[in-house]
């Protein structure tokens, strides 16, 4: 059966599919486009865990990585794990003995990026599973947040670097038993990576902002690597960039901080909408400002710094085109006001030190979209909403003098 529509009504279809991915992908990964992954062979091994009645079982233990078979120099490595634990029958028998119904609990598996002979840690995953009826042959299933990473050129193995699990038994009316197991030293790589030489970029020029004077104290400048997760569609973008601080070390605590985030445009980005339907577009930002406090801690080393800032950014979509067809979104489709992004937390003031935020931002309306008819409500209606997951790592560069 063919179902025809009007030239409008298809236009306004078509966008409607473009925007939402052109959106999600603008910025650097792309939906139905992401490179493919392979699941290697899991690490097994065997804990040796103690019961609610002194006893100690033998249990077997799995955990696998989803690791890129390709991923590009500068843009995160993220591997999806994965934790399996089986309980033997003798522990079934025993937790049953003492009124346990059911069975969950956590793990924290530690990993590590080994290249070139060197292992460098990576933030621990913590992973967990909801309660199981506790019956004859159950297995936990755990899973987490994916693990991240930044490799350089090369080959880029994911290891194994250490395993702790905490189960609890439950059962009506009583509290939760521990079910604790030692922990697992691991040694075991889980999968590889071919990490692809970084295209070369050149950044748009945009109209420059006041920078802030150099009197407003010591000048750090960080390489921004983020992954922001689209709520409305679920689909995570990379966003890469510089940020430029100052701060004064020596203020009574918390001193300000100001400073500018440039995010790096994406031009004539390529993808597929629906696994069919090709479409390009262009992605910009506006350089935004940096406000907050930091308490400074140099009593020690290394030095440190308690940060509670805001970051502004606005970003307009434009040149959107489907089979080489311009979409009249026009070049004014900016949000209409800076997407404010917060971030808390403890940064490390050590030259290639890296230093992780989890937060969420709102992603607000659009305005001045569409030449030949207002389309601010559906893109707005598409991409923008609140409690946008974000994760942030901040490699600092430079330190005042050390800045080229």
């Amino acid at each position: 059966m063919k179902i025809f529509r009007s030239r409008p009504a298809r236009r306004r279809a078509l966008l409607a599919a473009a925007v939402a991915a052109a959106v999600a992908a603008g910025v650097g990964v792309v939906s139905g486009m992401s490179p493919a992954t392979a699941r290697q062979d899991p690490a097994q091994a065997t804990f040796r865990c103690a019961l609610p009645d002194g006893g100690q079982v033998d249990t077997p233990v799995q955990v696998g990585l989803s690791v890129p078979e390709t991923v590009t120099a500068g843009e995160p490595l993220a591997a999806e794990p994965t934790v399996e634990i089986a309980l033997p029958a003798d522990a079934v028998a025993a937790l049953r003995a003492v009124g346990a119904e059911t069975i969950g609990g956590s793990a924290t598996a530690e990993f590590a990026l080994r290249q070139n002979g060197v292992d460098t840690p990576l933030p621990p995953a913590e992973l967990a599973a909801a309660p199981s009826a506790l019956a004859e042959g159950v297995i936990l299933a755990l899973s987490g947040p994916a693990v991240t990473a930044e490799p350089e050129e090369g080959t880029a193995e994911l290891v194994l670097a250490g395993l702790t699990a905490h189960l609890r038994a439950g059962a009506p009316g009583k509290a939760d038993q521990a079910v604790d197991c030692d922990a697992y030293p691991g040694g075991e790589t889980l999968g590889s990576a071919a990490v692809t030489a970084a295209p070369a970029q050149r950044r748009q020029p945009v109209a420059p902002m006041d920078e802030p004077s150099a009197n407003a104290g010591l000048k750090v400048t960080f390489d921004v690597n983020a992954v922001n997760t689209i709520a409305k569609i679920g689909v995570d973008l990379s966003i890469t960039g510089d940020l430029v601080t100052f701060l004064d070390p020596f203020a009574p605590p918390p001193s300000p901080v100001t400073g500018t985030l440039t995010l790096d445009p994406v031009k004539d980005a390529y993808l597929v909408v629906f696994r069919f339907m090709p479409v390009h577009n262009d992605i910009e930002f506006k350089p935004g400002a940096v406000t907050g406090t930091a308490e400074m801690d140099i009593t020690g080393q290394p030095w440190k710094a308690k940060v509670d800032t805001v970051s502004d950014i606005e970003l307009r979509l434009h040149r959107v085109r489907q089979d080489g067809v311009d979409l009249a979104v026009g070049d004014n489709c900016w949000t209409a006001g800076p997407m404010k992004v917060p971030l808390k937390g403890d940064i490390i003031l050590v030259p290639g030190a890296t230093s992780e935020f989890k937060t969420k931002a709102d992603l607000p309306a659009f305005t001045g979209c569409g030449t030949r008819e207002d389309l601010d409500p559906l893109i707005t209606g598409l991409v923008s909403g609140p409690d946008n997951p974000m994760t942030v790592r901040l490699t600092l560069k430079c330190i005042e003098t050390n800045c080229g």
